[in-house]
């Protein structure tokens, strides 16, 4: 189980989260930085984890029924709001009308979401689960299924599932992160590939987003991690890191390379 897995314990896992400020869709994965009030609540109903109780996490891309998982969570600060969807490939675990889980990915749900809280003037962005594991590089699919979000009016992409990072392009002036890699996906006891505690396995960075005039920028917060714990990069660590993330990224530009 989990428990097993983990190196540290999942409820001082969600502590960490809490007093860093990180709004969290999926534990396993990578994390997305906000700027988030300590006293605001997540329009969603169901905590799927009783420590959100007791730290108050704002969490999305879950719920009791279809309907509530895809339920955005809003953020305003300063008279400028901005919507959040978290949805997944339909693997396992997915709400239905009748039965608990994670937003299954529907194109037509997604792109009618999108213009409607585009119509609502809220900025857009969309947290997706998905994506070949252990692949630094998007397949086209992606590529293009991300893009269309983008041209159907979201402000953002961010993606996670890979187990190691991928890049990121700017497409119509706007940011798609095509995967942030594992966030905290320790094993206690590493074994084969597992062990080797220099693979893009252990890497990965968080995604900042900026909002300003209008626009929306993004900076890398790139960080390793191990079965003891997790560290932020700096100095030469994050100065390589972000060099690879720029080589892994410029293929995402061209079709020719990104077959």
């Amino acid at each position: 189980g989990a428990e097993d897995e983990l190196g540290a314990d999942s409820e001082g896992l969600v502590e960490g989260l809490a007093v860093g400020g990180i709004v969290k869709g999926q534990l396993d994965d990578t994390a997305s930085v906000a700027e988030v009030d300590k006293d605001q609540r997540a329009q969603i109903s169901l905590l799927l984890c009783p420590a959100h109780y007791a730290y108050r996490l704002a969490y999305v891309g879950g719920g009791k029924n279809k309907d509530e998982a895809y339920l955005p969570l809003v953020f305003e600060k300063d008279g400028v709001a901005v919507s959040v969807i978290t949805i997944c490939e339909n693997e396992f675990g997915i709400a239905t009308d009748s039965k608990a889980g994670a937003a299954g990915f529907e194109l037509y749900r997604t792109v009618k979401l999108i213009k409607d809280e585009k119509a609502n003037g809220r900025y857009f962005i969309v947290n997706f689960h998905g994506g070949n594991e252990e692949n630094p590089f998007p397949s086209p699919k992606k590529r293009g299924l991300y893009r269309t979000f983008i041209e159907c009016g979201a402000d953002a992409v961010i993606a996670m599932h890979t187990h190691c990072p991928q890049g990121y392009e700017y497409y119509l002036g706007k940011p798609i992160i095509y995967s942030m890699g594992n966030f905290f996906f320790a094993y206690k006891d590493p074994q084969g590939e597992r062990a080797n505690m220099s693979s893009a396995y252990y890497f990965g960075y968080m995604s900042k987003l900026d909002i300003k005039d209008g626009k929306v920028s993004f900076e890398p917060i790139p960080y390793r991690f191990t079965p003891k714990g997790m560290t932020v990069m700096d100095g030469d660590d994050k100065r390589r890191f972000l060099n690879y993330l720029e080589k892994i990224s410029e293929p995402i530009k061209s079709d020719k390379e990104i077959e």
